[in-house]
C-alpha cells in the first residue's frame, strides 16, 4: 500500500507536470522537475524507510518494497519523458519489457519453489534495474542537466502543486489503511487483500494511459475527450472479465476458498476500481489544466467519507469494508463530475 502511495505521487504529480503546455516551452523548468522528482522520491522512500525501522519491518521487505517504488518510478519517469517527445511507444516497450521479465520469474520460483522473501526481492530488483536504464535512456534523450539555481528558481511552482499531489496519495492511502486495519478476522483480511492487489493491477493502465492523454488535452482543446473515457472504461472493465475468468487461479495461490461471498468480496473492490480508473481520466484533464487543487479536494472527501462510514455504521466482515471503499469512490468520482460538468471544462468536448 505504502508502494502505491508512492507511485501515485511519481504519476498523478511530477509526470503531469513534466506533460504540462506550460513546461514543453520551458527547458529550465522540465529540468527543474526531473530534479525535484528524484530528489522528492528519495526523500519520500527514506521517510518508508524510517516506519519500517520504528515497526521493526523485515530488512529484506523493506528493501524489497525500496527498489521496486524506485523502479517502477523511474520506470513511470521513462514514459513520461518519451511521451514528452511524442514517442509513445517507447515507454510502452519499457513496461512490456519489464513485465516480460517479471512473468518469466514468476513462472521460475513456481518451478524452482523457491523462499517467498527471495522471491519477493529478485521480483522488485528486476523493476530496479529496469528503471535504471531506462531512466538513463531517458535523461539523455531529453537533454536533461542538472542545475541547483534553476530547482530553487521554479522550486515554489512546483512544490506548491506538489502538495497537492501529497494530500491526495496519503487520503487515498488512509482510507485504504483505514478499512484493512478494522477487518479482524484473518480470512477476511486476506481476501481483502487479494481484491486490492487486483485492484493495483487494473488500475496501473489507465495510470499508463495518463502520460498519452495530458499532453493531447493540454495541446489541443478541442480534442474529444469521450473518447479517452471510454478506453478507460473498457480497461477497467477488461480486468473484472480477466478476474472472472482466473478468478479460481488467484484464490488458489493465495490459499484461500474461492466460496461466493468471497468471490463478491473482490468483485466490490474491483467495482471501486473501474471508478478509480475513470476518475484518472478526470483526474488528468484538470491536471492539463494544471488544477491540480481538484486532486486534493477529491482525495479528502473520498477520505472523510470512508472515516464518517467507519464511525457511525457497524462494520463486521470483509464484504462490509468493500462496499464502503465502493462508496467512497462513488463519492470520489461523484466529485470530480461535479467539478468537471460545473465549469468550463465541459466544452473541451464540443
Amino acid at each position: 500500500m505504502l508502494s502505491n502511495v508512492l507511485i501515485n505521487f511519481a504519476i498523478f504529480g511530477m509526470s503531469s507536470q513534466i506533460l504540462s503546455e506550460k513546461v514543453s516551452v520551458d527547458k529550465s523548468l522540465i529540468n527543474s522537475l526531473i530534479s525535484i522528482y528524484n530528489l522528492a522520491l528519495i526523500l519520500a522512500v527514506s521517510v518508508v524507510c524510517l516506519y519500517f525501522y520504528v515497526e521493526g519491518i523485515n530488512f529484506l521487505t523493506g528493501l524489497s518494497l525500496v527498489f521496486y517504488v524506485i523502479g517502477y518510478s523511474w520506470l513511470s519517469l521513462y514514459d513520461t519523458l518519451s511521451c514528452r517527445l511524442a514517442k509513445y511507444q517507447d515507454g510502452a516497450k519499457a513496461y512490456v519489457i519489464t513485465t516480460l521479465f517479471v512473468s518469466l520469474l514468476i513462472i521460475f520460483v513456481f518451478l524452482t519453489e523457491i523462499k517467498d522473501n527471495i522471491s519477493i526481492m529478485i521480483f522488485c530488483l528486476i523493476y530496479f534495474i529496469s528503471g535504471i536504464v531506462f531512466l538513463i535512456k531517458g535523461l539523455r534523450n531529453s537533454g536533461y542537466y542538472f542545475s541547483i539555481e534553476k530547482i530553487l528558481r521554479n522550486l515554489r511552482v512546483v512544490v506548491s502543486n506538489s502538495l497537492d499531489v501529497v494530500v491526495f496519495s496519503f487520503s487515498v492511502f488512509f482510507s485504504i489503511y483505514l478499512l484493512m486495519q478494522q477487518i479482524e478476522i484473518e480470512n477476511d483480511k486476506a481476501v481483502f487483500a487479494l481484491g486490492y492487489q487486483i485492484f493495483s493491477i487494473m488500475v496501473f493502465i489507465p495510470n499508463v494511459l495518463s502520460n498519452m492523454v495530458v499532453p493531447k488535452l493540454s495541446n489541443n482543446r478541442s480534442v474529444k475527450v469521450s473518447r479517452y473515457l471510454i478506453l478507460y472504461a473498457v480497461c477497467s472493465l477488461a480486468g473484472i472479465f480477466m478476474f472472472a475468468l482466473l478468478g479460481d487461479i488467484l484464490f488458489w495461490l493465495y490459499k484461500l476458498d474461492a466460496t461466493i461471498y468471497n468471490r463478491f468480496v473482490v468483485f466490490v473492490i474491483l467495482l471501486s476500481a473501474t471508478l478509480s480508473s475513470i476518475a484518472t481520466y478526470f483526474i488528468q484533464i484538470f491536471n492539463s489544466l494544471s488544477r491540480f487543487y481538484i486532486l486534493r479536494f477529491s482525495g479528502l472527501i473520498m477520505f472523510c467519507i470512508v472515516l464518517i462510514l467507519n464511525v457511525i455504521v457497524d462494520l463486521k466482515g470483509a464484504l462490509d469494508y468493500a462496499l464502503v471503499l465502493l462508496v467512497g469512490y462513488v463519492f470520489f468520482l461523484a466529485y470530480l463530475l461535479f467539478s468537471y460538468y460545473g465549469s468550463e471544462c465541459w466544452k473541451l468536448d464540443r
